[in-house]
């Protein structure tokens, strides 16, 4: 499983239906990942779910799982079938050369 770091807000207004908002955090990249993107969203530790969603954690504490968020991912070229919907097979988790 993966958890996005993410926040939400409900925004009252007078006279109208309130505005339910959220956001996902991002950071820099993952050094594995960088050169296909130069950001990338928080991704946190297991470890770190239950105080990510409690009201008690400190800002400290969000910050320190900020700065150690997951970053154990491995990039790797893919075949543009991943592009179609239609297509769903494990073969469109392998590597593929580059052209």
């Amino acid at each position: 499983m993966i958890a996005f770091a993410g926040l939400w807000s409900v925004w009252e207004r007078p006279g109208a239906s309130p505005i339910i908002s959220c956001a996902l955090l991002s950071r820099e990249a993952a050094p594995s990942i960088a050169a296909i993107h130069h950001r990338m969203p928080v991704v946190l530790r297991p470890e770190h779910y239950a105080a990510w969603l409690s009201a008690s954690t400190s800002a400290q504490e969000v910050a320190a799982m900020i700065a150690n968020c997951r970053q154990d991912f491995e990039g790797y070229r893919v075949s543009t079938k991943v592009n179609n919907v239609r297509n769903d097979s494990e073969e469109l988790l392998g590597r593929v050369e580059a052209p």
